[in-house]
């Protein structure tokens, strides 16, 4: 029994010094960065960008780890065109994550309504984000092809 109560507190104290602290869990959570949205926009030529919407998660340092795109391609501004299809984007991170490459297409279209006007354009959007600190948006000033 008297070696019992002695193997107890040691066994006590190895088992509270193996668990991690609450100030060491609070600080792992802290290291992992939030990821970024960022947003490849294609001028359409007039007062209507088609946009399309990436979301990256990075790594402790403020470079890219991996990236998705979000969503469809949508349109902001005033303008008739609307997106009828959004291909899966094309997205390459350098090695180093310190370079993101975005390539978005889509299928826009137009018309007037009660009468057979449609036209259907490809729309795209290319853009490069530098890591860390990238912009929030990239602007592609050639109007949407």
């Amino acid at each position: 029994m008297r070696s019992f109560q002695r193997i107890a507190p040691l066994a006590i104290a190895a088992a509270a010094l193996a668990l991690p602290s609450q100030a060491a869990l609070a600080s792992t959570a802290q290291d992992a960065p939030k990821p970024v949205k960022l947003t490849c926009v294609a001028w359409g030529g007039g007062l209507q960008n088609e946009n399309w919407d990436i979301l990256v998660q990075l790594n402790p340092d403020g470079t890219a780890k991996s990236a998705e795109q979000q969503g469809d391609a949508y349109m902001t501004g005033m303008g008739i065109f609307s997106v009828q299809r959004t291909d899966p984007a094309k997205i390459t991170i350098s090695p180093d994550g310190r370079e993101l490459k975005f390539h978005g297409t889509s299928l826009v279209t137009a018309g007037i309504p009660n009468t057979a006007f449609t036209y259907t354009n490809a729309g795209t959007c290319r853009a490069t984000f530098t890591f860390p600190n990238p912009s929030k948006a990239v602007v592609n000033l050639t109007p949407v092809s």
